[in-house]
Parts: C-alpha cells; structure tokens; sequence
C-alpha cells in the first residue's frame, strides 16, 4: 500500500512540474512595460505594478487559460497608531488624516455619531487635530461609499477600536476606496506584431503596448525593479508603527546614528537637535527634532451591518469652508508664532559679488536662459547648470534664493541652508555619456523627506547649492524630486568635480 501512495505522490510531483515550468515561462515571455506615461508592468516572479500619474499600485497576477487575473495589494480602509502623551495629561488628542477624501464618521464612548467634516466642505489646511477633555474607552469610525459603479452593493463598514487606558495621543487615517485598488483582469493581444495588453479596467479596446527593449526602457526598467525591490523589502515587515513630529507630520523610522532614544517616553531626539533654529521656526510643520513612536491598534470589530447616514449627526467636528459660513471654520492651533528679531539682530543676508555671464550650450539648460519648454521632460533627478561658481559667504548645503536679477550681478541667499551635507548618504563623482563630469548626491533617509519637501516647495524656482563657500549651481526646480537622489553636470573639469566631492564628502 505504501509503494501504491508513494508511486501516486511520483505521479502527481511529475505531472505537475511541467505545468509549472510552463507558467514560468509564461511568466518571463510576458514580462516588462506595457505603455508609456502609464500602464502596467509584469515582472517574472507573478507581480505586477499598475502606474499613472501620481499612482503605482502593486499585486499579484496569474494566468488563466487565455486571461490573466490580478489581484491588488490593497491598503486598510483604517488605520490607527496609539501614543502614551505625557503632556496631554488627562485630555486625548486625535489626528485625522486622508478623512476629507470621504463621507465619513466617528464616534467617541458612547456620544452620538458625528460627521468628521461638514457637508460641501472645502478650503482644507492640514493638520485635522481634534481635542477633547474625556478618555476615550472606545471610539467608531465609520464611513458611507460613494455611488460609483466599481463600489456598488457594498456594505456601509464601521470599525470600531477599544485602545488602552494609558494612550490618549492617536493617529487615524483614512485610505478612500479608489477604482485603481479594484481587483481587475488582462488580455493579450497582436496588432502590427506588436504585444497588446487589454486591461478591464484601464487603458480601453486599444490596450497598453508592450515597449521595446532599447537603452533608454533598459534604464527605466532598472528603475522600475529598484522601485519593486524597495516595496517588497517594505512589505516583508508588518507595520506596527508609525513616526510623526508634535504636528502629527509623518517621517520614516529613526535611525540611531541621528537619533537618541527616550525608551520610557517612547520619544526620539535629533542629535543636531540645536541645528537649524531659525529655520524649523519658519518651518514648524517639516519639524524633525523630537519624533514620538505611535503603536498600531487592532480594530476589535470591523462591522459590516450597513452604517447609513441616518445613524449620523447633522454637526461635524471639522467645520472647514472658504468665505463665511454658518460658524468658524477651524484652524490648527498648534503652531507657534514667533516674535519677529529686530533687525539689528537678524542674521544679515550676504550680497554675492557679480557672477559672469557664459556662453550657452544649445544642447544643454542654462540658468541665464529662460526655461525652454523641453525643461519638463527632463528627468527631475538631472540638473544641468552652466553657472560659473562665485564666491558666497554660506557654509555648505541647499539654499532658497531670496533675491536675483536677470544677469545674477546681485544674488542673495537664505540666511541658513534648508538642506545641509549631514542630510547626505553619499557623494560620488561619475562620468556621463557625453564624458561630462557628473556629481551625484544620494541622500539618507531624513535628508530625503527633507529634500523632496524643499523641491516641491521651490518648483518654479531657481535654488543654489554651495561648497567650499562658492555657489557651484543655481538650478531650476521643475518638478518634485522624490527618488532621494539627484545628479548634477555642469561647467566644471573632472578635477574640479572631484573637488567639490571630496569638499561634500568632508561634512559626512
């Protein structure tokens, strides 16, 4: 009889390998790119990435006779991370985050329903920091689904969470159902010879076409598996917690070489806690000094008995509006106003001397041209700047620039830099296609959270970074920089490349 299962068990492994090497291979025949500013991407191991603009949703996908099923990583609908704070003392504070985008409720102990924003609500300035004087026990978040064809039939749900006596410090978000997290399916097609993907929920009859493999997708391919590498590595730790700043700002985890851990208050200290005063006053929100560690909760029940809008109050706890309306609309108080330095004792802005005027390469972005309109299809990680460098009265680092005429004979900087050499990871020197000198800053994690604030901040303006007291570029921000990264050619020999390097590198 054991012969009998052993022979069938051979029998089953063997008829199976060939059906799952031939998925495999289906797998690496079908992987890459399909479409151009959006579409999707199949990788060989069974995942895909859905892209767009501003969106790249992860999954999994498999193949079904001629169809190919996906199935989306799909983000909670709540989220909630707890915080013992001291210094509330017996009153609870609550960050809402993301619940402007939807219809939705909440309930503290046992009050009435409230919405958490009014009807027509608009104006919206975060943060959403509610404030109350009681312990929360138990609190219900609730949540009513649009009428949109994707999310018909679905039950109305409401979570509800039971925290612990000790937190009164919390964190909740809220991620709005959204058709491109919908579960969807593909076919292949061929027109022309070429490779059609047609997805049942993007993309219409004429499909995504899968791109060719030449030098320029090769390198955006690589890209593309750095981006995939970086959220599996993200997806194999569960999250249980989160860390934000006193305004509730998130950041990613402290690490100990920038950080000193508070153990018993659950709090991190900035190392370069005194850095940068005067520019964390004017930047309260992008405040990194003294992060707080919020634990993730549990929901005890996520109901799925069809909350309806007759189980809510009329009034919000958020009433936000543009112009009058029926009451004050709110505003977050938790940021502090500073009284303004006489200007005797401010920090006295430096007037560079004149900066010469060069001769332009048409094949390259100069900063005394005005912007050509190809400057938007540059990547924003390659910065060309043909500037000679000037002499400038700075230390190291990132600057706003505060004033500047058309032939730069007058440049002022910011009195402090926004960004500095402690927020790099590395400083490297490379040599690009054109046997140009390229100089490439990768920066650590704060630094890249910093820098991608900063260049959102500055689209549509020149910024300045300085070295060795000698402003090297002055580029123009055309978009967000958000890859951590950036690289930067321009006017200079290899030598003086590695110069400037080296001079970077000095600070780390």
């Amino acid at each position: 009889m054991k012969q009998v299962l052993l022979l069938i068990s051979l029998f089953i492994m063997v008829s199976a390998t060939p059906a799952q090497n031939a998925n495999q291979d289906r797998y690496r025949q079908y992987a890459g790119k399909y479409g151009g500013n959006s579409g999707v991407c199949l990788f060989n191991d069974g995942r895909f990435m859905l892209y767009g603009y501003s969106t790249a949703v992860f999954g999994s996908y498999s193949f079904k006779d001629d169809d190919l099923q996906f199935i989306t990583d799909k983000p909670e609908l709540f989220e909630v991370y707890a915080h013992d704070n001291s210094t509330l003392g017996d009153s609870t504070r609550m960050n809402f985050a993301g619940f402007e985008e939807g219809k939705t409720f909440v309930q503290f102990n046992e009050e009435n329903r409230q919405r958490v924003f009014n009807d027509d609500a608009n104006c919206f300035d975060a943060p959403f920091v509610y404030e109350t004087d009681q312990q929360l026990t138990r609190f219900t978040l609730s949540y009513i689904r649009e009428n949109v064809w994707w999310d018909l039939g679905r039950p109305n749900p409401s979570w509800q969470y039971g925290p612990a006596k000790k937190y009164n410090d919390f964190i909740l978000i809220f991620n709005k159902p959204k058709r491109e997290y919908e579960n969807f399916a593909a076919r292949f097609a061929k027109v022309d010879g070429r490779i059609i993907l047609q997805l049942s929920n993007y993309g219409g009859e004429e499909g995504f076409i899968k791109q060719v493999p030449d030098k320029e997708e090769q390198k955006q391919w690589q890209e593309i598996l750095e981006w995939k590498k970086q959220y599996d590595e993200s997806k194999t730790t569960t999250v249980h917690a989160v860390f934000a700043n006193k305004h509730y700002r998130l950041f990613p985890s402290p690490d100990s070489l920038n950080y000193i851990s508070n153990d018993a208050a659950n709090e991190y200290i900035s190392r370069q806690a005194d850095d940068n005063e005067e520019y964390f006053r004017s930047n309260q929100y992008q405040d990194d000094r003294l992060l707080r560690k919020y634990i993730k909760l549990v929901p005890q029940n996520k109901d799925t008995a069809n909350f309806t809008e007759d189980n809510g109050a009329d009034n919000s706890i958020f009433y936000v509006v543009c112009g009058e309306g029926t009451r004050p609309p709110y505003r977050y108080q938790g940021f502090v106003t500073y009284e303004e330095k006489k200007e005797e004792e401010r920090i006295p802005l430096i007037v560079t001397g004149p900066a010469p005027l060069l001769e332009t390469n048409p094949n390259k972005i100069a900063d005394q041209d005005p912007i050509p309109d190809s400057i938007n299809n540059n990547k924003a990680d390659e910065i060309v700047t043909l500037l000679k460098p000037f002499a400038v009265n700075r230390p190291d680092g990132f600057y706003t620039i505060e004033k500047k005429n058309d032939d730069y004979t007058l440049t002022v900087l910011a009195a402090n830099p926004s960004l500095t050499p402690k927020d790099f990871d590395s400083v490297v020197c490379k040599t690009g296609t054109h046997e140009e000198s390229i100089i490439e800053i990768r920066f650590n994690k704060v630094g890249a959270v910093k820098f991608e604030k900063f260049s959102k901040d500055q689209v549509g303006n020149q910024v300045a970074l300085v070295a060795d007291h000698k402003v090297i570029m002055m580029p123009f921000v055309a978009e967000p920089i958000t890859k951590g990264r950036i690289d930067i050619s321009g006017n200079y020999s290899a030598e003086e490349a590695k110069a400037i390097v080296k001079r970077l590198q000095h600070h780390k």
